[in-house]
């Protein structure tokens, strides 16, 4: 049986057009396909960067610690340790007021001097019994010299007061 053209010629949009319709379905998923796993991505990664804090969650202290010299407790301090109770104190201010160190100051003592480092050892341990006892009482996880750590969504306390009051006489 041989085809008209007529009968070609209707035959051909119809096919032409089944064959145009598929192609766009199929082109249509691909697109989708792409656009939901790019929608998908991107969501991941904004609440990755938000931190659950979009999700109501709040958001959870961080401490930094910017310089490990002056670091007073704990006396090893790890990269991956989370500190969630910071304290900060001011050294000078503590020294001040023990009077082993005001008697090197008032005596001009020098490092080279035995007397000196008499002195200095009798003050750190006044020191380091404070800074324990201060530490013990309170349960501070960090405690470092002003400038030394860096919070972020907390509040380290200031604790030299406390230190001053608790120097052993």
């Amino acid at each position: 049986m041989r085809w008209s053209y007529e009968a070609q010629f209707c035959f051909l949009p119809t096919w032409w057009w089944a064959k145009k319709t598929n192609k766009i379905k199929e082109e249509f998923g691909i697109i989708l396909r792409q656009t939901s796993r790019s929608i998908a991505a991107f969501l991941a990664v904004f609440f990755f960067l938000a931190g659950g804090s979009l999700l109501g969650q709040p958001n959870k202290p961080k401490v930094e610690v910017l310089n490990s010299a002056q670091i007073y407790y704990p006396s090893v301090v790890k990269k991956s340790s989370k500190y969630k109770k910071p304290a900060i104190l001011t050294t000078a201010t503590v020294f001040a007021s023990i009077p082993e160190w005001k008697k090197i100051k008032k005596k001009k003592l020098k490092k080279s001097d035995a007397e000196y480092h008499l002195l200095l050892e009798k003050a750190n341990e006044k020191f380091n019994k404070a800074l324990s006892k201060v530490q013990g009482a309170s349960s501070y996880d960090i405690m470092a010299e002003v400038g030394a750590i860096k919070c972020t969504n907390c509040t380290p306390t200031d604790v030299t007061s406390e230190l001053i009051a608790n120097l052993p006489s």
